[in-house]
């Protein structure tokens, strides 16, 4: 599937991989997973929440034995060679024992700490590493941020200097993840004063101290240190890729490690909803319970329609990724970072939700909704921060636009035909007709600033906004279109409110930043009458009654 497809394909020319096609062998690895979490991680979530690296590592020991941790590892070099999709699972069936720091952990390792070298790295380099970092007999770390080079990547400091048949490491990386417990990182540094390189470390080769565990907000037991470097000769042959390619490196394996980090977070907010699920239908405030009063009901909806929209695109942007690596994991980086954005925000959104609910008992230690709305926070930071995200969306459009790579400007010339065609039903109208509305801002933007959009991060936050929820609207249609699940529209429904929301809100700050003064007014005019035609034709307190109701009967998150 073409990258963007989902913003300049019409909806019957758009393919979805979704739950639905699961096949059996990874439905039972889920559920494999799913019950180790619970058995195995959920008892043990608050002891994991702190620092406490045997309790950690004589769990990461069981999920060796499962052999998760090799999923994605090619049978060659003793892993599972498993799909893209089933490594997803993976990491959602994973988020069900609700202990992010043990899921930061595992994941780091599996995703930003083994990928490099599966994608980069040498024969030998594959032989030599893979099999251990595989069956967990060492832990990864991925080691790229520095004290003053954070999202600028560019920035870093840390240089390698070529001493002969060794390269010599000299800088400082800060809140690296597993750095107290990694034996192995993936390093980046400096080979000239333009080129970044990558190389993998071995604690051993001298030259490495290790700064003090952070005290974090969060996500408390998970290691997170400084990684010091004075002098550390790294043989030549752990050079990862070729010189220079070391952004190329950075940034791809990040764009892998975005959309998993959607798949854990929708599965962490899969378990928050039915903690305070179970928790509303058993309190009883003026003789029922709280679940029945309409402020919750909405709560409950809005949390298990964001989860439904998450579910559709982790899984849809997980199939993109098949069968891509190196230099064309770039292809899908707009629906890895919507993944990521999507995903965070999502589990943000409903951990505020389950502390509200919950009450004064949400603000306790006690119970689950506090430690996840603690440790979520961080989900919307690493990976690269939710605001460099939305750049890359509107950064992307913009390059592949200028150079012709996609159709925006052809297909910004049928935004008038579009939106005056009659579709068959609403969501297609709202969504065709969004499409079209999407692209042509988008249009009249580059038209106005060219390369200087990259700059108006104000106007270009919205326009990735618009992106957003259009990608995650279309994704829960059509999964609905695939499973004819009335649930599923109920719940499509729902989010395509949110949606609508989203626009009128803030469609009307974008026309004084992209329309000339002159054209300001007939543009304004023109919107607003498509945007009013587009609201939600139906009576939003039934359709939340109706769908809550069925919530309540099933008695947790029952859409999967």
């Amino acid at each position: 599937m073409e990258p963007l497809s989902f913003l300049f394909k019409g909806l019957k020319e758009q393919r979805i991989f979704s739950r639905e096609d699961f096949s059996e062998e990874q439905k039972e690895i889920f559920e494999m997973v799913s019950n180790f979490a619970r058995e195995e991680i959920y008892p043990k979530r608050r002891e994991l929440s702190k620092l406490n690296r045997e309790l950690t590592f004589e769990i990461l020991r069981k999920v060796s034995e499962l052999g998760l941790a090799k999923a994605e590892i090619p049978e060659e070099y003793d892993g599972l060679g498993l799909t893209k999709t089933t490594s997803a699972l993976v990491a959602e069936g994973l988020s069900k024992g609700s202990c992010e720091s043990f899921c930061v952990t595992f994941i780091a390792h599996t995703g930003i700490g083994t990928l490099p070298i599966l994608y980069y790295g040498t024969e030998e380099q594959k032989k030599k590493y893979l099999p251990k970092l595989g069956n967990l007999e060492i832990l990864s770390s991925y080691a790229l941020t520095e004290p003053q080079a954070g999202s600028d990547v560019s920035s870093i400091k840390t240089e390698a200097k070529k001493d002969g048949n060794f390269y010599v490491l000299n800088g400082q990386k800060q809140f690296i993840t597993n750095a107290g417990w990694a034996e192995v990182f993936i390093i980046f540094a400096k080979t000239s004063a333009k080129d970044i390189s990558a190389f993998i470390v071995e604690k051993g080769f001298g030259g490495i101290s290790i700064g003090q565990e952070e005290e974090k907000m969060g996500i408390k037991g998970s290691s997170t240190c400084s990684v010091i470097l004075e002098n550390c000769r790294v043989p030549e042959e752990n050079l990862l890729g070729k010189e220079g390619e070391g952004m190329e490196i950075a940034l791809n394996i990040l764009n892998v490690g975005r959309f998993k980090l959607g798949a854990a977070t929708m599965g962490g907010a899969k378990s928050c909803f039915d903690f305070a699920l179970d928790y509303g239908l058993q309190r009883k405030q003026f003789s029922l319970p709280i679940a029945c009063f309409q402020p919750i009901r909405l709560k409950f909806a809005q949390s298990a329609s964001y989860i439904f929209a998450c579910d559709a695109i982790v899984y849809r942007t997980a199939d993109l990724f098949e069968n891509v690596k190196g230099k064309d994991l770039e292809k899908y980086a707009v629906e890895a970072s919507i993944c990521k954005i999507f995903g965070s925000e999502t589990l943000g959104k409903v951990a505020d939700h389950s502390i509200q609910i919950l009450g004064g008992y949400g603000f306790s230690e006690e119970y689950l909704p506090a430690q996840v709305y603690r440790d979520t926070r961080i989900d919307r930071i690493y990976e690269g921060t939710n605001e460099i995200n939305r750049l890359v969306l509107y950064a992307y459009i913009l390059r592949d636009s200028l150079l012709e790579k996609i159709p925006t400007r052809i297909a910004s010339k049928e935004f008038e035909k579009i939106i005056n065609l009659d579709f068959p039903n609403w969501e297609e109208n709202f969504l065709n007709k969004m499409q079209a509305l999407i692209i042509y801002l988008f249009e009249r933007a580059i038209i106005k600033y060219g390369q200087d959009l990259r700059q108006e991060g104000f106007l270009g936050e919205i326009l990735a906004d618009l992106l957003i929820y259009h990608y995650a609207g279309v994704s829960s249609y059509l999964r609905y279109l695939k499973s004819k699940r009335k649930e599923h529209l109920l719940a499509t429904d729902l989010f395509l409110c949110e949606y609508f929301k989203e626009v009128s809100s803030k469609i009307f700050i974008l026309i004084p930043l992209i329309f000339e003064e002159y054209e300001r007014e007939k543009e304004e005019k023109r919107i607003f009458e498509l945007i009013f035609s587009l609201r939600f034709p139906y009576n939003y307190s039934k359709i939340v009654k109706k769908f809550t109701d069925l919530l309540y009967h099933h008695k947790k998150y029952f859409l999967d």
